[in-house]
């Protein structure tokens, strides 16, 4: 390669690593350089799964990422690379190699002899895209003439010039994805610390305000019971039946705050092995008996069972039920849908609403501590969800739109 050359690709090279273009368009510009450089011909790059960090089927595929002419490829196709002979050779030697005569070349099989002739390939070139012994993938280029000495010698060049590029494009990919995740444990390690000491502050207070509050208690109710056998005038009667009433209410929500502060603290949980799906449908039986709402269930037979704590799961699965049902039960329709599914890593429950949708500074404040927007709320339902959640080893995703809202929780799947 001549000098001018070489400079102008080192300048563009350098200009590459500056930006901060994904892996994608990375890529892209570089297939569109190296296009510069052969007359428009055709030259391709295949990658291997593992730069992309996955398997496909249990093996190691190639996979055509970019290429040129971009009709004349199937971008994303993929290639086995025990059905690829020449790509397995390649990889192995970590060396170049050339297809000069395509019908007597024995690595070719008939198939893509027969392709390549349709295009009147006359000649193939593969280079090795290698940074730091390891191979990343496949530079290829082919012509439909002979390819010459200088072209093999750009076309290694360009495939080292490729290598740096890609490796530093998938570093950068993963200085990300470990930023985000470092950001995202930051975050959780944060509110964890808060919600912790939320709960010492909670214990002190329960402990202090619930034996009164049974007392008071107590009296409202003895003087409701008293009542009903005064001789009290029918209208002062009523009046004090009434005030007795509200106080009784008011005080079964007081208690019910307490118990909940309670159980929020506790932190302590037994989990045992429980199939899921007639976990749920348990569940979904007794909201089931309630008239005013509709609840269908999707059900994956596949989904396995899973580690928790029956009681304290059971009290999040109920709270995000009662919300979803409370918001239903403005709408015509009044469904709630509960499914299961799993990954490669997860077992899925999701409890789906068509209620309205849930505004975004709404869906940021949703599992704090106090936060409601019900009129008699406590703030503490879907506190304590995240909470038990976390209990779990399980994180719980809010996604809402104008046609439905989603709770999705995710348990570790048992390996």
């Amino acid at each position: 390669m001549i000098k001018r050359e070489a400079l102008e690709v080192l300048s563009w090279f350098s200009k590459i690593l500056d930006s901060d273009l994904n892996f994608e368009k990375s890529l892209k510009a570089l297939i569109d350089r190296i296009a510069n450089f052969t007359d428009e011909k055709r030259c391709c790059i295949y990658l291997l799964s593992s730069v992309f960090s996955q398997e496909i089927n249990g093996e190691c595929i190639v996979q055509l990422c970019v290429g040129f002419p971009e009709s004349g490829h199937g971008i994303g196709y993929c290639h086995s690379l025990k059905a690829e002979p020449i790509m397995e050779r390649i990889f192995s030697e970590k060396k170049y190699y050339l297809v000069s005569d395509i019908e007597k070349d024995f690595l070719l099989d008939q198939k893509t002899k027969d392709w390549v002739r349709g295009f009147g390939i006359k000649s193939i070139l593969f280079c090795p895209i290698i940074s730091k012994e390891e191979n990343l993938g496949i530079f290829v280029f082919d012509s439909q003439s002979i390819i010459s000495e200088e072209e093999i010698e750009i076309m290694i060049y360009l495939a080292d010039i490729s290598a740096l590029i890609i490796q530093d494009a998938v570093n950068r990919e993963n200085l990300k994805a470990v930023n985000q995740k470092l950001q995202d444990r930051d975050k959780t390690l944060a509110k964890a610390v808060r919600l912790a000491t939320i709960g010492e502050e909670f214990a002190k207070i329960a402990h202090e305000i619930r034996n009164p509050i049974s007392v008071i208690g107590g009296f409202a109710r003895r003087i409701k019971n008293k009542l009903e056998f005064s001789n009290v005038s029918e209208s002062v009667l009523i009046k004090i039946k009434e005030s007795a009433q509200i106080m009784v209410e008011e005080i079964v929500r007081l208690e019910e705050m307490i118990n909940s502060l309670l159980k929020f603290t506790k932190g302590e949980i037994y989990p045992e092995l429980t199939p899921i799906n007639i976990f749920l449908e348990q569940i979904v039986e007794i909201f089931r008996k309630k008239n005013g709402v509709n609840i269908e269930t999707d059900f994956c037979e596949e989904t396995s069972s899973v580690m928790i704590d029956r009681p304290s799961f059971k009290r999040a699965i109920v709270n995000i039920i009662m919300n979803a049902r409370e918001a239903v039960m403005v709408q015509q329709e009044k469904k709630i849908n509960i499914k299961t599914y799993s990954n490669d890593h997860h077992v899925v429950v999701e409890v789906s609403n068509q209620g309205q949708k849930i505004p975004e500074h709404i869906l940021d404040n949703i599992f704090e501590p106090f936060f409601t927007t019900k009129h008699k709320g406590t703030g503490l339902g879907l506190s304590i969800v995240y909470d038990i959640l976390c209990l779990h080893d399980a994180t719980i995703e809010v996604e809402s739109t104008d046609k439905k809202t989603s709770f999705i929780i995710k348990l570790p799947k048992l390996s």
